[in-house]
């Protein structure tokens, strides 16, 4: 008898450092109906004085990208 794996679950959102110091924000936005691909909203915020600084302001738009 085949064992069913658990489906995976992929985190709602992430943010990621880039080599430049800026962050990309990913947030998931659902399943497009025609395709039924996922759909991430994304946003690269410029670098800030300090890692800190951008990781902070990078949050945000995470909380505002999922409001939409």
């Amino acid at each position: 008898m085949p064992s069913s794996s658990p489906r995976r679950r992929r985190p709602p959102g992430g943010i990621t450092g880039l080599p430049s110091g800026s962050a990309r924000v990913s947030v998931y936005a659902g399943v497009d109906q025609l395709t039924g691909k996922e759909i991430r909203l994304r946003e690269t915020v410029p670098a800030r004085a300090t890692r800190r600084e951008t990781e902070r302001e990078a949050e945000q738009p995470t909380t505002g990208a999922a409001r939409q």
